[in-house]
């Protein structure tokens, strides 16, 4: 066995690989002896099929096979060995074989490899990054204080619509000239005035009463296919075949009022934990605590992109994209074609480009995640199952138990170590580079957000 690397530029590189006959010989000959025993050929008796006869029906198929293996740990070795950082697989070269399938002896075979750019990230002050926080204003509370207020208020009947109103009735389609259409959708729905957006169609609403029928489209009040179709009671495909514009009666039977809850002690106790102050200012404390983790994670997510941008920006990494594109089409078999991966390639590329990014900060900064974190991780993760479950957490013996069983699960082994890598990453970039730290609101957040 011989394997040399041509290169062809810093990206691209061949591997041409030589198998000598002992190379293979002795496992090639043993499968054939293998075979002999287990085929079952007419004119032969069971497990006595002469070796000659599978090697010329079988011969070729099965040296294929014991190549293909030589040929796959010879060169994940050689890459191990000689430490090359190789994105992709190695593609085999077309045309790039040469031996006789005849009479095996030596063959040779021609790999194209993709490789990773070389770079240093050396975080430093040098780099400027923004880090963005959300500021919870008392708008943000009042507004979570009403809704929690309307989720445990109570409903009762009214004869007439107001804007928070919800109306109950009937959807029937109606033809051009106003008539019901025949065979056309009737469904019993609800319309919540409040989640209405388009302004004509929520002033028609106000003001109706029960027994009222009024000319609507649906497509109006809805804020999304799915949300079409459950008004309408019709399958996803079905919205997609509607027309643009719709024209119903909607005819109310009744009228809905939510009357926000009272902020007593009973609505205390169902909103709050019991640690927690049971009044109105300890709730409004509990709301700034859930927005500000919420919000955290926000910034969390942001700050990830705006790094991934910011380094990408300044590293200005180069792929072997020619390499990348045809090894993408071809491990989709077929799947994905060349216009699709040109398609979707800039996105791809980009994720490499971070994992790259990330790996040489860890590399760089000897970052370490140990199973005992991930351990701990899982148990969190589990426990909080429990809690958004409203379910008491099992003690920690038992959440142990839980975890190591979650933790044999190789897929979920390896999201937990990405994930508790790309955090200590993040760290390291927050304590290692110039921090602007910008507090905005939740407004210009959602726009910068956007961009």
């Amino acid at each position: 066995m011989n394997i040399e690397k041509e290169k062809i530029d810093d990206l691209n590189a061949l591997l041409k690989v030589t198998v000598q006959k002992e190379d293979y010989m002795d496992s090639y000959t043993k499968t054939l002896k293998t075979y002999s025993k287990q085929l079952n050929i007419p004119g032969f008796r069971t497990g006595k099929v002469p070796v000659g006869v599978v090697k010329k029906r079988y011969g070729k198929g099965l040296l294929a096979e014991e190549l293909q293996k030589v040929l796959d740990d010879s060169i994940s070795e050689y890459i191990k060995s000689n430490e090359l950082k190789v994105l992709g697989q190695p593609l085999p070269v077309k045309d790039g074989e040469s031996g006789d399938w005849d009479e095996p002896a030596e063959f040779q075979f021609t790999y194209e490899l993709g490789l990773a750019p070389e770079f240093q990230v050396n975080l430093s002050t040098k780099y400027k990054i923004n880090y963005y926080t959300v500021k919870i204003d008392d708008k943000m509370v009042n507004e979570e204080v009403d809704r929690i207020r309307r989720r445990y208020g109570k409903l009762s009947d009214t004869d007439k619509a107001s804007e928070k109103d919800m109306l109950m009735g009937e959807f029937v389609e109606l033809r051009d000239d106003g008539l019901e259409k025949e065979d056309g959708i009737r469904h019993k729905s609800t319309i919540g005035l409040e989640y209405v957006e388009d302004k004509r169609s929520k002033k028609r609403l106000i003001g109706s009463k029960v027994g009222d029928s009024i000319e609507v489209d649906p497509h109006k009040l809805s804020h999304s296919h799915d949300d079409l179709g459950r008004m309408l009671g019709i399958t996803h495909e079905e919205v997609h075949a509607l027309p643009k514009k719709l024209k119903f009666n909607f005819v109310i039977e009744e009228i809905k009022q939510l009357t926000p809850a009272e902020m007593d002690e009973e609505f205390f106790s169902k909103v709050l934990p019991p640690e927690k102050d049971q009044s109105e200012e300890g709730l409004r404390e509990y709301i700034r605590e859930g927005l500000a983790q919420h919000f955290e994670n926000d910034s969390e997510l942001m700050f990830k992109r705006d790094v991934n941008r910011y380094l990408g920006d300044k590293l200005k990494l180069t792929l072997p994209d020619g390499f990348l594109k045809k090894w993408i089409e071809i491990s989709s078999e077929g799947k994905t074609s060349l216009e699709e991966v040109e398609a979707g390639y800039e996105e791809y590329s980009n994720g490499i480009k971070w994992q790259l990014i990330k790996n040489r900060i860890i590399t760089e900064n000897e970052i370490k995640v140990e199973f005992e974190e991930a351990m701990e991780h899982a148990k969190n993760l589990l426990r909080n199952n429990y809690i958004q479950y409203g379910m008491p957490a099992p003690d920690d013996e038992e959440l142990s138990n839980s975890a190591m069983r979650f933790l044999q699960d190789r897929e979920q082994v390896e999201q937990i170590f990405d994930m508790l890598y790309e955090k200590k990453v993040l760290d390291r970039v927050k304590e290692q580079v110039k921090l602007n730290e910008k507090e905005v609101s939740f407004d210009k957040f959602k726009d910068i957000a956007s961009k």
